[in-house]
């Protein structure tokens, strides 16, 4: 008697089988990628903020003239608050925090839910024609909102050095709050 022919495929057990143990590895595995997805968010917007900053500075050395980069939600006056979070420019001083004409540069977090503050209630930071900054020197938080991991901190010294580096769990302690 032959035997029967060689069948391929899987069975409908196999099948079950196999999309339970993938589903397990997802639910597994979507904490840390959570994790990774807010902390390459919050370095995104560090690198676009300190690239702004840098901007900036460079646009005072060259135009010889103040240049101010200031929180600002519209795109196009600055806020005159504390918070960086819903979006930044860049151009011209007309003094702390007003613009002179139109902004040369606007740009804002990677999401929506960045936490970025500036220190000691700093609503701008301006850029002397030399490139130094004006004032003592600046630090802006940035976090997701409501999570104190892997938050940032920029901080811009007198001389106009732009830097990044890991807050302390001092300097963390706003992120916790999800108001902020």
């Amino acid at each position: 008697m032959p035997s029967p022919p060689f069948r391929h495929g899987y069975t409908l057990v196999e099948l079950v089988l196999l999309l339970s143990v993938l589903s397990v590895l997802a639910v597994l595995a979507t904490p840390p990628l959570r994790d990774m997805m807010r902390h390459q968010a919050i370095r995104s917007t560090a690198a676009a903020l300190q690239a702004s900053l840098q901007h900036a500075r460079e646009l005072a050395i060259r135009s010889r003239r103040r240049v101010v980069a200031c929180p600002s939600a519209d795109g196009v006056t600055c806020d005159g608050k504390d918070q960086w979070g819903a979006g930044w420019l860049v151009g011209y001083a007309r003094d702390q925090t007003r613009l002179e004409g139109a902004p040369v540069h606007v740009s804002g977090p990677s999401s929506r839910n960045m936490t970025v503050l500036g220190s000691n209630g700093r609503r701008s930071i301006a850029f002397r024609p030399r490139g130094d900054a004006d004032g003592t020197n600046a630090s802006l938080l940035i976090c997701h909102r409501g999570d104190a991991s892997h938050a940032l901190v920029l901080t811009v010294s007198n001389p106009g050095r732009i830097r990044a580096f890991t807050a302390d769990p001092e300097q963390r302690a706003p992120c916790a709050l999800p108001n902020r």
